[in-house]
This record gives structure tokens, C-alpha cells and sequence, in this order.
């Protein structure tokens, strides 16, 4: 068992560079998390890591997971449905623009789209719960393989 997920966890390490390798910024979070494995993140939204950060990143947390960072820096930013009501997904889906990917978790969904100049990060809420959320430059998701 532990061997299995040994394997489902060689995520940054295994593949990391291939996202590096497509233009979009990842940083390594920790496992089973998500949250940063690095300090002073946020500094990722704005510049490239260096060849040698992500060198340090693959050797000190080679089964990281994976973030993206989102906005301008990647090209990405993401709708995040942080809902589960039926009623309410019945209301706001047929709302939302399709994408052509989509992360499905245990609450609700993420949908990613190109970033456009002037995006920035905006949320709905009802009743003090988020609904829905526009992720763009200074914020960050998980992704596959990373659980």
C-alpha cells in the first residue's frame, strides 16, 4: 500500500517541468495539501522561478504536489465553484461560460480559462459562503496529479 502511494505523490519531481516546460509557473505544495512547500510564494506571481529554484524544488520536495499561479504570469486564471446545493449550482451554472478544462474535487469544481489583461481575482458569496471565485495574478490552485 504505502508503495502505491509512493507513487501518487512523485508529482512535482515527475511532473513539474513538463508544466514549466509549457510557460505556466508551478511551485511545490505540500503533500496531501494545499498548501506551499516554499516561503514567500506569492513572489512566484509576478517572476519565473529561477533553473536552480526549480532544481531545489524537485531535490528538497520531489513528491510535492503541484500549484499553478495564476494570472498574467501563467496565462491562466480559474473560476472556482466552491458549491454543492443543487438549487443554487441549478441557478448559477447555466451562467458560467464552458472551459475547456475543468478540476472536479470534493466541493464543487474549477474551471480554467486564458488570463485577460485587467483580470483580477473577485468572489460571490451568499450568505457569508463562497460561491463562486475569479482566481487571477496572486493566487494559486492545486494540480493533477496532486491529491
Amino acid at each position: 500500500m504505502e508503495q502505491n502511494a509512493t507513487k501518487l505523490y512523485q508529482g512535482f519531481l515527475t511532473h513539474g517541468k513538463s508544466y514549466l516546460d509549457k510557460g505556466f509557473v508551478v511551485i511545490p505544495e505540500k503533500r496531501g495539501m494545499k498548501s506551499p512547500s516554499i516561503k514567500e510564494w506569492t513572489t512566484f506571481s509576478t517572476r519565473k522561478p529561477t533553473e536552480a529554484e526549480v532544481k531545489s524544488w524537485m531535490t528538497n520536495f520531489p513528491d510535492a504536489g503541484l500549484s499553478i499561479m495564476l494570472g498574467e504570469i501563467s496565462g491562466v486564471v480559474a473560476l472556482d465553484i466552491d458549491e454543492t446545493r443543487q438549487e443554487v449550482l441549478d441557478l448559477i451554472l447555466p451562467l458560467l461560460p464552458s472551459s475547456p478544462v475543468v478540476k472536479v474535487g470534493a466541493k464543487g469544481e474549477t474551471r480554467f480559462f486564458r488570463y485577460v489583461k485587467g483580470t483580477h481575482t473577485d468572489k460571490l458569496a451568499f450568505n457569508g459562503e463562497m460561491v463562486v471565485e475569479v482566481l487571477s495574478t496572486g493566487k494559486k490552485t492545486h494540480l493533477p496529479p496532486s491529491l
